[in-house]
């Protein structure tokens, strides 16, 4: 049985925006100052929308995520970062758009007389929390990632594969992975696929001719675990796995690796934790938006409150909470979650995000709370949890 505690809810955030370009990839010489601007639209909203605009360094977690620096645990630092945050001039440092209107901002980037090849950072976009009430503190970000090339791109050979292997997936799927490090100063474009051969004894049986990897784009310095599901289950046993790239579309490189599969340690070991409850789902290109165009984001929030339940069938006090939000993109795209508690009350707040049945561009947000101390809840206006939801385009 699932029912209202203390009317907890979260504010009526009501939110349509489109931002364009949602990314900038910008060749330049050494002493260049480049002129650049984005807009933001308020497409469908019958309210002012505020937005923080600020300047972020950014670095690309294992799963292929951008991130701001200041998300990561401290331990891992910004070491080698190679950041352009302090080449960019911003217009604003706020922005407040009317309804069916638009708001543009101008950048400006000064490239110092001696910086050579690739140096990156971002602008976030991040909605005001200012006059919101109820449990739920929710913020929505929106991240454009700025590249920018200095003089000529060096040739793409620094590109490694570390690792391959086979894995099992969060939903018990059969994956195979490869582990990818960018150990030179260019950002670079990979694409691979994937053989894998059954080992028994002597013999050798095909068992996935081929398996194509989605492409992926790599930061110098990054280290990134590329995923691919299997179309059909695997058994436990012995496999050869070979791994092919192609990068820039000029090299490539190759592994191979024999693995036992079903048994021994699994991808997870690759994986960077961050201390924080965090879900995130990539959506590919919208058909609703032109290929051709900019890269462009639309985000729909329809201003439904978001109610917190409490599940009184449950064996300790579990409260949940969900809702359907709209994005779209014409480039690939991360969609984060990220929730932590606010209250005295505690709580373990784990967020889930899943794209809507034959709806691609509709995403449900679920929110779970456990171990939370009931006796502890102030009163049913109380803040609760804070829950940030990011766009952010995939390189």
């Amino acid at each position: 049985m699932i029912v209202v505690f203390g009317g907890i809810l979260a504010s009526a955030a009501s939110a349509q925006v489109e931002i364009s370009p949602v990314q900038f990839y910008i060749r330049a010489r050494p002493g260049d100052l480049v002129a650049s601007s984005f807009t933001v639209w308020n497409v469908g909203s019958d309210q002012v929308i505020g937005m923080k605009v600020r300047l972020v360094d950014l670095v690309q977690a294992e799963d292929g995520r951008l991130i701001p620096v200041e998300a990561l645990d401290q331990a891992l630092g910004a070491a080698g970062l190679r950041s352009c945050a302090g080449w960019i001039g911003l217009q604003a440092q706020g922005i407040e758009v009317g309804p069916g209107q638009d708001r543009v901002v101008a950048m400006e980037i000064k490239v110092p007389p001696g910086a050579a090849d690739l140096y990156w950072a971002g602008v976030e976009l991040s909605t005001n929390s200012e006059g919101q009430s109820g449990a739920i503190l929710r913020e929505y970000r929106y991240l454009i990632p700025v590249l920018v090339q200095v003089g000529s791109q060096r040739p793409s050979s620094d590109v490694q594969i570390e690792d391959t292997g086979l894995a099992i997936g969060p939903a018990g799927q059969a994956q195979v992975y490869m582990v990818l490090r960018n150990a030179g100063l260019g950002y670079s474009q990979v694409n691979g696929t994937a053989r894998i051969i059954a080992l028994s004894g002597d013999r050798q049986q095909v068992v996935m001719p081929r398996l194509v990897f989605d492409r992926v784009g790599i930061l110098p310095g990054s280290r990134l675990v590329v995923r691919q599901d299997l179309d059909q289950p695997l058994a436990k046993g012995t496999y050869k796995v070979s791994i092919w790239i192609s990068i820039d579309r000029r090299t490539g490189a190759r592994r191979e690796r024999s693995v036992a599969f079903g048994q021994g340690p699994q991808l997870d070991l690759y994986l960077n934790q961050f201390g924080q409850a965090v879900a995130t789902i990539v959506l590919g290109p919208s058909d609703a938006i032109d290929p051709k165009a900019e890269p462009r984001l639309f985000f729909e929030d329809d201003g439904r409150p978001m109610r917190l339940l409490l599940d009184q069938a449950s064996r300790e006090p579990l409260f949940v909470g969900s809702k359907t939000i709209t994005v779209r993109s014409n480039c690939r795209l991360d969609v984060t979650a990220e929730a932590s508690g606010m209250s005295a009350a505690g709580g373990i707040w784990v967020p889930n995000l899943s794209q809507a049945f034959g709806q691609p561009d509709r995403v449900q947000l679920q929110l779970t709370g456990r171990r939370i101390e009931v006796s502890r809840l102030a009163s049913s206006t109380e803040r609760v949890v804070r829950l940030a939801v990011t766009c952010a385009p995939r390189l």
